[in-house]
């Protein structure tokens, strides 16, 4: 096989908008905007709020996200429009290359590279110009090759829509079977409590420790069985951290993870932003879950902050849900679990897809 340097298939266009606002795109591609690891933006904004000069990219090119390499962004374009100075705009040569190229960029070797070669501390940046030096191996048959990945790229969409409609169908039984329920605030039927930080200078807080400590960016929907972080018993006791029992309801109280919620399936100790629902044994713990969980719109609309937004404890405590009778909650977490099951099944082929996705750009 051949190596083949980007910059000798791809160019970088650097077409400038002075106005966006009044340039007739209507797309605009953000650094938000890319889901890390995948092959095509499928989210965007329109222009109508910038004020600043942007790129313009046109169908069919490949944005990469020069800052934070670690999060892994690069994709293809389907739609013209403009996107941020964020963003390095790529086009293909020779058409043969614009498919497999999204891929080619979403393998371990490109974003090791990537790493090695940017520049910075805080938020590391990869040029232009050390991203057009990336070498690799052309993929044999790179036509066949590219049908195949998109292939399996567009099954496993597939099956992320229907893990999108389970959750929609779950969210409508529960609004259709409670909807005329009585409210009650959560302060008014549960106890809640936050957590703390050990001081992380002091290594022995944490070095050996044996108590899992959860912190708000592992907040994740469903049941938490283990966590990444562990402190000492030392580390607990000159801390505000606190054991919290297991099937607690857990919410992310601080920035971009506002609003996740969780239930616990270990008994575990959490950081100071998160707020913990403790079970009462009155309610079903599950139901209090995705009770929860419907009000997580609600939750972000009432975040406060700029550079970090967040809400409290006291807000979380005004949370209104329904609490009905204990056997019709039950009912609704038999309805749940079965849905559940589904949605592992889905997030297991999902996984399968990407491995096999990974095996073949890999290769």
């Amino acid at each position: 096989m051949a190596t083949i340097i980007l910059g000798d298939i791809v160019e970088v266009i650097k077409e400038t908008v002075h106005n966006p606002q009044e340039s007739g795109f209507q797309y605009f591609v953000g650094l938000e905007h890319y889901d890390s690891g995948e092959p095509l933006i499928t989210r965007y904004a329109t222009p109508d709020n910038l004020t600043s000069s942007v790129k313009h990219f046109a169908k069919g090119d490949i944005l990469v996200a020069r800052r934070n390499v670690y999060l892994k962004r690069a994709s293809l374009v389907d739609f013209e429009g403009v996107t941020s100075g964020d963003s390095i705009v790529l086009r293909a040569k020779d058409k043969k290359y614009q498919q497999i190229l999204p891929f080619i960029l979403n393998s371990d070797d490109f974003w090791d590279y990537a790493e090695q070669n940017s520049d910075g501390t805080m938020s590391k940046r990869l040029s232009p110009a050390d991203l057009l030096d990336y070498e690799f191996e052309e993929p044999e048959n790179i036509e066949l090759l590219a049908d195949k990945l998109w292939a399996a790229y567009r099954v496993k969409e597939s099956y992320k829509k229907l893990l999108a409609a389970t959750d929609d169908m779950l969210k409508a039984k529960f609004m259709e079977m409670f909807r005329e329920e009585e409210k009650i605030k959560i302060g008014d039927a549960f106890t809640t409590t936050s957590g703390g930080t050990p001081n992380s200078k002091i290594t022995h807080y944490y070095s050996g420790g044996t108590i899992p400590w959860l912190t708000s960016g592992e907040v994740r929907q469903g049941y938490i069985q283990s966590t990444e972080s562990y402190i000492t018993e030392e580390g607990l006791a000159n801390s505000s951290a606190k054991w919290i029992p297991e099937s607690s309801v857990v919410i992310a109280m601080y920035g971009a993870t506002i609003g996740n919620v969780g239930i616990t399936n270990i008994p575990l100790t959490t950081n100071q932003a998160i707020c913990s629902i403790l079970p009462n044994n009155k309610y079903d713990q599950v139901f209090v879950y995705y009770a929860v969980k419907n009000k997580t719109d609600w939750m972000k609309s009432q975040s406060r902050g700029a550079a970090q937004p967040n809400i409290s404890q006291a807000i979380i405590k005004q949370m209104e849900i329904p609490l009905p009778p204990l056997p019709l909650q039950q009912q609704f977490v038999e309805i749940a679990t079965q849905a559940e099951a589904t949605k592992e099944s889905l997030r297991k082929s999902i996984e399968n897809i990407d491995q096999v996705i990974k095996s073949l750009i890999n290769q």
